[in-house]
């Protein structure tokens, strides 16, 4: 055990009796904490319930004095429609009243002209049916308002002859927008989760972020209890914002029959004042115990701690590739010697990475010349054969081993320990030997090549597709120019190679192709932990090879250049996890 935890455990002893006296007295207050946050949820959802109770009210007195107008009574178009828009007009709640006939057609309505309305029909809404099988007030639930088009909830009062036959209907459309403001107007708690939903649980106001929820279905939780009979207090785990809450509601049948109301208070902000008592009281405690102990700390920390976080900085430095790092500990006693003998073998490890770096770069000078030597004796070779097959495998194998000549070239020029290549230089050299040995005059090879940097085991068989997509092009595309393109792709990096030519077969994959060349890429690809794309399209032929990439970043611009160009980004080659 250290010294820092043994001191750690000796402060614990001492006032692990406080701790345990403070969470006894912590269970207490948190209990009749909880009874006065549900009882106070429960009053405000009452509270709540009750002034929704008195809007319907309204509207049902005022249905019921409209049904008596003799112009809503008989169907009067004209007149009708005049008497409700001075209704709608005279009240923001309402988002539109309208009279439907016995058959559920609009006759008239306070917004449009009655000669608009002949399409319009209410026959097939829940409350139109309730109020004509019924006789009586009928409360609709959420719905788009045919006529308006915005979210409303609709009230149904039925319209009786003198022998108390059904002969149509008053409705009135609440603009829940409305309604949210009206039951608000500046009281509500915005730490607060108000909701007023119908009786099929679909969510007609919730404050706060009601355009977020409104006409949502409500969790499983919460849909169980449309069935309670009386108003109660719930522990919801399980919420639409994924906050839990100690929740106040007033189900259906105790408002209306028609709405549930509730009101949710985080259990998080309900103990906030609690905690930050508690959590007083212990920092004071712990406080004492510190300050206790601090004399002993302090000695530690200066003998023990601070030499040995010397050491482990000048680990992490070497960790970080700072290989001149040391610890520069002296004098005498364990730790010191501990720094110097760890010193020490820093020497010798930076000296052994300094010979094997050197011998690192010269094999891959090595390789690289050798392949440069291959690559001319193809291409000599060629010269003397009179075959036009085998011209063409040497000039595809002579190919190959220059993009692993260009590969190597790179690696050795970065002088990385670590065997990096400047994969967007790369692809310059290989557009340049590519345009300069197979394409025609006049036609370009034009790299459009973010910074990226590979290890060499990702870079050489990216290479080696990149050589082969960029040969087949050449030989198989119409057009004169070629494209390459190197950028990120979300977390991922895509390679592509472009142009103007025939279209390819429909259903062509890489393994349908009779050639060794499309099976070799696709081999590379997969080699290299990607894969390869094909899309024909809008005569375009594109072979992209996606691929991740464990050392790389995209750069804050790209560059573009052609294989004669030489324009090279000034930027920084930039390396990190990620593209992005």
């Amino acid at each position: 055990m250290s010294l820092a935890a043994r001191l750690a455990a000796l402060v614990l002893a001492a006032i692990l009796p406080l701790i345990a006296a403070l969470a006894l007295a912590q269970r207490g207050l948190y209990r009749d904490q909880e009874a006065d946050v549900r009882a106070e949820a429960l009053h405000q959802v009452r509270f709540l319930s009750g002034e929704l109770s008195q809007i319907v009210d309204g509207i049902r007195q005022v249905q019921s004095v409209l049904v008596e107008i003799p112009a809503i009574r008989e169907g009067d178009g004209e007149s009708c429609s005049g008497i409700l828009d001075r209704v709608v007009a005279g009240d923001a709640l309402l988002n539109n009243v309208l009279v439907a006939d016995r058959a559920g057609r609009l006759v008239c309505d306070g917004v449009h002209q009655p000669e608009d309305l002949s399409s319009y029909s209410v026959a097939d809404r829940d409350y139109f049916r309730e109020a004509r099988r019924t006789g009586e007030f009928a409360i609709g639930t959420w719905a788009v308002g045919r006529s308006t088009g915005v979210p409303v909830v609709h009230f149904a009062s039925p319209i009786q002859d003198d022998l108390g036959r059904f002969q149509g209907a008053i409705i009135t459309a609440i603009d829940l927008a409305a309604l949210g403001e009206r039951l608000d107007r500046g009281r509500w708690n915005s730490d607060h989760a108000t909701r007023v939903a119908d009786r099929e649980g679909t969510i007609l106001l919730r404050h706060p972020d009601n355009d977020a929820y409104t006409g949502q279905r409500m969790t499983p939780a919460l849909l169980a209890l449309l069935d309670d009979a009386a108003p109660g207090t719930a522990d919801v785990t399980e919420t639409v914002d994924g906050v839990p809450r100690i929740l106040g509601y007033v189900p259906p049948a105790a408002n209306l029959g028609s709405f549930y109301v509730g009101i949710g208070v985080s259990r998080d902000e309900a103990y906030a004042i609690l905690d930050q008592a508690n959590w007083r009281g212990l920092l004071v405690m712990l406080l004492a115990g510190i300050v206790a102990a601090a004399a002993a700390w302090l000695v530690a920390q200066r003998a023990v701690r601070r030499p040995v976080q010397r050491v482990l900085d000048t680990a992490e430095r070497w960790r970080a590739g700072d290989l001149d790092a040391r610890s520069g500990l002296t004098g005498r006693g364990e730790i010191a010697a501990l720094g110097r003998a760890f010193d020490a073998l820093a020497e010798d490890l930076q000296a052994t990475l300094g010979r094997k770096e050197m011998l690192l770069r010269e094999l891959a000078h090595r390789t690289m010349n050798n392949l440069q030597v291959l690559g001319s004796l193809m291409t000599l070779q060629r010269k003397s054969v009179g075959d036009e097959t085998a011209r063409r495998e040497l000039d595809e194998a002579a190919g190959r081993v220059r993009a692993m000549a260009a590969a190597y070239r790179n690696l050795h020029r970065s002088g990385s320990s670590g065997g990096s290549v400047d994969f967007a230089r790369l692809l310059e050299e290989l557009c340049t030997s590519v345009e300069g040995g197979l394409m025609p005059e006049g036609s370009r090879c034009v790299v459009t090549a973010m910074p990226l940097v590979l290890d060499a085991e990702t870079a050489m068989p990216i290479a080696l597709a990149a050589n082969e997509l960029l040969t087949n092009a050449v030989k198989h595309g119409g057009g004169e120019d070629v494209e390459v393109i190197l950028a990120p792709d979300d977390t991922a990096w895509r390679l592509t190679i472009r142009n103007q030519g025939p279209p390819l077969p429909a259903g062509f994959t890489p393994r349908t192709a009779t050639g060794f060349g499309l099976r070799m890429v696709a081999a590379m690809a997969d080699q290299a932990g990607g894969s390869l794309e094909i899309e024909s399209e809008g005569g375009w032929t594109s072979f992209a090879v996606r691929f991740t990439a464990a050392a790389a970043r995209q750069a804050s611009a790209p560059r573009e250049t052609t294989a004669h160009g030489t324009g090279r980004d000034t930027g920084d080659v930039a390396t990190s996890p990620s593209p992005g």
